[in-house]
């Protein structure tokens, strides 16, 4: 039997896809579920024993070593463009989207992390959002980095996700600094939660020790009200949490 899948994916690149997904991971073990993360294609990858070594990849799977295979790309590039360079074939979803339900067989929840945002190019013909649609996920999870510029671009994703008729199960606000820099980073959670359905905040983490993660990550999965997690005890939400 599948497990569940989730699929995180972002605005952009560099605004905590990881560590989004690592709290979840670690917030569904801690409620109960065995999870599992993973990531399918990685670029920029700095290269070990003369093979390129997904930092991301391993920080997801832990020690399971079926967690580790994927694509994995040197040059910090759009997947297309890095396969290109190097000369590795062209990268083909549907294997990729193989590979990810099978592994969903082994867990409760297995959270698949995208590269870069949605219209981020695997091949000369597909983007993230085709990976997407052929995994057919349980829910995707779009993560943004709190910055300037962050309505435009979460609004614009969630408005591709609609079209294409997988809309975002929720958005993770992740604050990339510990103090709010300017008005923009103060005011973009109420603003998203204006325009957009279950927008939650996830926390500046300076420490991302299992133990944190883990606190983070409950409070995580029960502000997305995932529909087969039973209804939480009340607990202290998302938006207010802190270290």
């Amino acid at each position: 039997m599948m497990g569940r899948i989730l699929f995180t994916t972002g605005t952009d690149t560099g605004i905590g896809k990881t560590m989004v997904s690592r709290a979840l991971k670690h917030g569904f073990s801690a409620l109960g579920f065995t999870a599992q993360a993973y990531k399918p294609i990685e670029s920029g990858c700095p290269i070990v024993n003369g093979q390129a070594f997904g930092d991301d990849a391993l920080a997801l799977a832990g020690s399971d070593s079926a967690l580790l295979e994927g694509i994995r790309l040197k040059a910090p590039l759009a997947p297309s463009v890095a396969a290109r360079l190097e000369g590795h074939p062209p990268i083909n979803i549907n294997e990729r989207a193989d590979t990810i339900r099978r592994l969903a067989s082994r867990s409760d929840v297995l959270i698949v992390e995208g590269v870069g945002g949605l219209m981020v190019p695997i091949n000369d013909k597909e983007f993230v959002i085709d990976l997407i649609r052929a995994i057919a996920p349980d829910a995707v999870i779009l993560v943004a980095g709190n910055r300037l510029g962050v309505l435009n671009h979460t609004i614009s994703a969630a408005f591709l996700l609609d079209c294409v008729g997988h809309q975002a199960h929720g958005i993770v606000l992740n604050q990339l600094t510990a103090t709010p820099e300017g008005p923009a980073e103060s005011t973009n959670l109420s603003e998203l939660q204006h325009w957009l359905d279950r927008v939650v905040a996830f926390p500046f983490i300076s420490d991302d020790s299992e133990d944190q993660l883990t606190e983070v990550g409950k409070a995580l999965v029960r502000a997305l009200a995932f529909p087969f997690v039973d209804p939480p005890p009340a607990k202290t939400p998302i938006n207010d949490w802190r270290p």
